[in-house]
């Protein structure tokens, strides 16, 4: 008989990696926004391949402790959300390389980009580029956008913080006197026009 401890326990062991590797994922490149009952299944085939992957740590653990003691799930337990990490840094990594897309292109075989949006898709570079955004009203705000910098990865909710603001002078760039950046409220945003800093 299964206890209720270890109920809770199992639906831990089944869901919670899968939720840390979707998260983990995700930071690396946002995903499509899913309804409740997707999302969880998503976590539960991301916690599948977890336990498939590290199938053989997870034998080793039950070979070598007792399952009627806490020491065996409290190992057991940090086993699979340090598992999980791993896993979904190997595959955020796989998914910002857009690997399989690249494998796949090899046999002619043409799928989706895994990057929700080209707003997503651009920012989830990790690149520092000057950024000429150009408003609704006509105006033009010049930054850069660095590692301190922020795009945000909401659906319907595209603001930009540049940690630098510049203005222009006769030919250059100029950046203004202690400038501590600018926040950019997606709803002024006509377009964005971005140059490569070693080009600038």
């Amino acid at each position: 008989m299964i206890s209720n401890a270890e109920t809770i326990i199992y639906t831990f062991l089944f869901l919670v990696p899968g939720y840390v590797i979707s998260e983990i994922i995700s930071s690396f490149l946002p995903e499509k926004e899913f309804d409740t009952l997707r999302k969880t299944l998503q976590c539960l085939m991301y916690s599948v391949i977890n336990i498939s992957l590290w199938y053989w740590l997870f034998r080793s653990i039950a070979n070598h402790l007792s399952s009627d003691t806490s020491v065996f799930w409290l190992v057991m337990v940090l086993a699979y959300i340090v598992t999980s990490i791993v896993t979904g840094v190997c595959l955020g990594i796989v998914r910002l390389k857009n690997i399989p897309r690249r494998l796949l292109s090899i046999f002619k075989v043409n799928v989706q980009h895994p990057a929700p949006t080209a707003w997503d898709y651009r920012f989830s570079k990790d690149e520092c580029y000057w950024a000429e955004v150009i408003l609704n009203n006509g105006d033009t705000i010049k930054g850069y956008f660095g590692s301190d910098s922020l795009a945000s990865s909401q659906e319907n909710y595209h603001d930009l913080y540049l940690e630098k603001l510049y203005v222009m002078g006769s030919e250059t760039w100029n950046l203004v006197d202690r400038t501590a950046g600018v926040w950019i409220n997606p709803s002024e945003i006509r377009y964005i026009k971005f140059y490569k800093t070693e080009e600038k």
